[in-house]
């Protein structure tokens, strides 16, 4: 196929990549798949080299999980983007009357793959298994839910009521009327007014809420804020850990500014070898000082993850040196941030 006007998807991180040649002119598109991305333009001595040029592109994309969409019969179906910092439960009836029920709830934390399960109205228990890598415990996430789709067990919607939520709900009613009064007026809304966060949108995709805030950190421009959370909204844990973000966040900079620079210094020679030389000095310079890392990182966001024992925050970018991936860098209980590219 002609690499004249094509455009391929990846899942992880959500991105796209779009080549265009006219004549000698290869024009090359990219970026996250919910913006318009950047566009750069190449000319070459031939059309010939244009689309040489693009094929070498497009390789190196397809090596990264890049996956063409298009009107082609034999596409395979783009896979359905998962967002592991949010649990999928799945449930399987153990006997014909739907009288008792299994679940198991798998997600991701860092590099840790968290499982809780067990039987509809009984006390779950929860295990965490560590990896290395963000990378190892995707795979095995995607392994274990293989393994429960093919012992039929059913995926239900994240973040709606799960059955063996509500039975233990119910039989605690008592004690959370206060949480059911909220869940009856959030749920099903589109939008909600929120005492910490302000108003909040239901992400299409259905694994969180979206809003917008004047962020100190960045020179007090509007940043997106993405909550994960179900239908009843953010949790009063993540409310604490944003006001306290909020409170803290001009003193974050300084371990927010040498993460990224530490953590750039570390694939910077890497990066500077893989990128076309007439684009190196731009995308992956050489730098002298920390400061020097901000025009390199761009588009941020904040993010409040499902809390459990920490206070956890994650703020993410693009960036120059790797079209492919965002960054994110990961507070921990407001010490030693890590960084990770997604």
């Amino acid at each position: 196929m002609s690499a004249t006007n094509r455009r391929f998807e990846a899942e992880r991180p959500r991105r796209f990549f779009e080549v265009e040649i006219d004549g000698s002119q290869l024009t090359i598109r990219q970026g996250r798949q919910d913006s318009t991305g950047k566009e750069e333009i190449f000319a070459y001595q031939s059309k010939a080299g244009a689309r040489e040029a693009a094929e070498e592109m497009i390789r190196k994309r397809l090596a990264k999980g890049f996956q063409e969409v298009g009107d082609q019969k034999d596409e395979k179906p783009a896979r359905k983007r998962v967002n592991w910092r949010q649990p999928r439960c799945f449930v399987k009836p153990l006997d014909d009357d739907g009288n008792e029920s299994a679940f198991v709830e798998i997600w991701l934390q860092d590099n840790d793959l968290k499982l809780r399960e067990g039987k509809v109205g009984e006390d779950p228990k929860t295990e965490t298994q560590a990896f290395k890598e963000r990378r190892l415990a995707r795979n095995a996430a995607e392994k274990l839910v293989a393994e429960k789709v093919a012992d039929s067990y059913r995926e239900v919607r994240s973040g709606m009521f799960k059955d063996h939520r509500l039975q233990w709900m119910l039989s605690h009613r008592g004690d959370l009327e206060p949480f059911f009064q909220r869940v009856g007026a959030a749920r099903g809304a589109r939008n909600i007014q929120d005492d910490a966060f302000g108003i909040l949108k239901r992400r299409e995709s259905g694994d969180g809420w979206e809003g917008a805030a004047d962020v100190a950190l960045f020179n007090g421009r509007r940043v997106p804020i993405v909550v994960n959370a179900g239908d009843e909204g953010p949790s009063d844990k993540q409310r604490q850990v944003y006001q306290a973000f909020r409170s803290r966040q001009v003193e974050l900079r300084p371990d927010l500014r040498d993460a990224l620079f530490n953590y750039y210094q570390s694939i910077c020679e890497e990066r500077r070898a893989a990128l076309d030389s007439r684009v190196v000095e731009r995308k992956a310079p050489e730098l002298a000082s920390a400061e020097q890392i901000w025009p390199l990182v761009e588009g941020e966001s904040i993010a409040i993850p499902t809390q459990e024992e920490s206070q956890d925050v994650e703020i993410h970018w693009s960036c120059t040196w790797d079209d492919d991936a965002d960054i994110a860098v990961c507070f921990r209980d407001w010490a030693n941030p890590t960084v990770e590219s997604r």
